[in-house]
Formats: C-alpha cells, sequence, structure tokens
C-alpha cells in the first residue's frame, strides 16, 4: 500500500533527524527527541488513519449515492402519497356527509311510512276476504 510505504519513509526520515539533531546535553537531546518522534508519529497516524477513511469513503461512495438516491426516491413517493390523500380527503368528508344526510332521511321517511294509517292494517283473513268477494268491491 502507498500509504504505509509513505509511513515507512516518513519514519525513516524522523530517524534521520534524530540522529543528526545538535542539543547541548545528551539528555536534553534525548528528550526532545524523543517529544519530536512521539509527537510526529502520531500525527503520521492521524495522516494514515484519515487517509483510509478516504479510501473507504471513496471505495463506497458509489454504493451510498446509491442508497441515498434510493432514499430520496422513497421519500419523494411518500410525499406524493400523502399529498394524493390530502387532496382525496375533502372529497371523502363530502362523501359521506352525503351519506349521513340520506340516511337520515330514507330513515325519516321510513318513520313517516310507518305511522300511515293504511300500513297498521293486518292482511285480510280468508273469512274477511270471501266476505269482500261477496260485496263486490
Amino acid at each position: 500500500m502507498l500509504f504505509i510505504s509513505i509511513l515507512i519513509s516518513l519514519t525513516g526520515l524522523l530517524d534521520c533527524i534524530i540522529i543528526k539533531s545538535y542539543d547541548t546535553s545528551p539528555l536534553l537531546r534525548f528528550t526532545s527527541n524523543t517529544k519530536f518522534v512521539v509527537s510526529a508519529s502520531s500525527y503520521i497516524f492521524g495522516l494514515f488513519l484519515a487517509a483510509q477513511v478516504y479510501v473507504e469513503l471513496k471505495e463506497h461512495a458509489g454504493y451510498l449515492q446509491t442508497f441515498l438516491n434510493d432514499q430520496n426516491k422513497r421519500l419523494r413517493e411518500a410525499k406524493q402519497s400523502i399529498l394524493n390523500i390530502e387532496s382525496k380527503e375533502a372529497d371523502i368528508r363530502n362523501r359521506i356527509d352525503r351519506s349521513f344526510k340520506v340516511y337520515e332521511l330514507l330513515d325519516q321517511r321510513l318513520q313517516n311510512f310507518r305511522n300511515l294509517p293504511a300500513t297498521n292494517k293486518k292482511p285480510l283473513s280468508r273469512a274477511e276476504h270471501e266476505f269482500k268477494a261477496e260485496l263486490g268491491m
């Protein structure tokens, strides 16, 4: 991998810097070189991790783009469905109101029909039917 070779070459470069650095005392030279190596290696490790994240994102960019496009498409379809339902809601409410009015009208007509005097009559018995036939009605 390119990043590992860069990391190795940079650490080799740091070793050269550490060896060739000059300070007044050997102990001071050791501590300053150690701090420099630790900070430089942590910086290089951070660069290495950032490069890995970049590579991973670049490799998965197509999948992520497809996933996001699919989610956006589903969102647009859901919004369109909600708009269609909201536009039909008023029509459905009007139909329900009309059906209740028709039901109330039919119920009122049925009550009026029950209150008519002729509807309370029972059917004629056989004897009453024969008597009516004799009268010629």
